[in-house]
């Protein structure tokens, strides 16, 4: 989601006059390209940073009538795409996803599911750990 800047002559006091749509489009416009580098830091993934963005919108859309003008937009947007990002991190999907990835790396082809290569390797470690501890004794 590349929002391409527009020169605006809006000003943060005249953003409050414009209905939540045209508020929503104004940050859109001004901020959504700041959004999605500051999300690209994070997560390293282009399509995600883009999704993580439009969540942030959609953040900012529903909590748009509690805004209190105590930061400026920038730093609220800031703030709402570090949180989500941390979000991201937190989530299930994120730890199974890159779990899979990873042993899909590791093992690249063969018949058997990802389970069953976790459950393989973690075996072959365990009988590693139990020599080198036999080795040691």
């Amino acid at each position: 989601m590349l929002v391409k800047k527009k020169e605006t002559s809006s000003s943060p006091i005249e953003i409050h006059e414009l209905t939540k749509e045209n508020q929503l489009r104004w940050l859109m416009e001004e901020y959504g390209d700041m959004v999605v580098r500051l999300a690209f830091t994070y997560v390293k993934q282009k399509q995600l940073a883009e999704d993580i963005s439009q969540e942030v919108f959609i953040s900012c859309y529903k909590s748009m009538d509690t805004f209190q003008n105590k930061a400026s937009y920038k730093t609220w947007l800031y703030r709402i795409t570090v949180n989500k990002c941390k979000d991201y991190f937190r989530s299930w999907s994120y730890h199974n996803i890159s779990y899979q990835d990873f042993f899909r790396s590791i093992f690249p082809s063969g018949g058997q599911s990802v389970e069953e290569k976790y459950v393989w390797l973690r075996n072959l470690l365990l009988w590693k750990m139990n020599i080198v501890e036999k080795a040691w004794s």
